[in-house]
């Protein structure tokens, strides 16, 4: 179920290991309407997600030490109504998002570069 930008309590929790990244969506998600998380590395994001329930997760495929995809999979495992975008810059992620696919469910996919309207309509839709 989507979103609406106008709930108050929509969280987006935003994670990238390239902080610039993070950082600045989760600015933007702010600026928009959202209550923006931000974390740095795959375990993080989950330790976050524990802590605030976010009802979107924003995710690079590729994070240092636990991958993007495995912390969207332990995210999802925990509250399997979180809507999951995964993003993703490189070619050599391909393979994981083909895997990500296979897993099935509700995932959302955004290749790097995207402008952040293209993610704050996704978020609408």
């Amino acid at each position: 179920m989507p979103i609406a930008v106008d709930n108050p309590k929509c969280k987006v929790l935003v994670a990238d290991d390239e902080h610039v990244i993070c950082d600045t969506l989760a600015l933007i998600l702010g600026a928009n309407g959202f209550e923006a998380m931000r974390a740095y590395s795959g375990e993080a994001a989950v330790e976050s997600a524990r802590a605030e329930r976010p009802d979107v997760v924003v995710v690079d495929v590729i994070l240092s030490g636990m991958s993007g995809m495995e912390a969207a999979r332990q995210i999802r495992a925990l509250y399997p109504g979180c809507r999951t975008i995964l993003i993703s810059g490189t070619i050599a992620s391909n393979e994981m998002l083909n895997e990500a696919r296979a897993l099935g469910g509700n995932l959302e996919f955004l290749t790097k570069p995207f402008a952040p309207d293209v993610l704050l309509s996704k978020l609408r839709d």
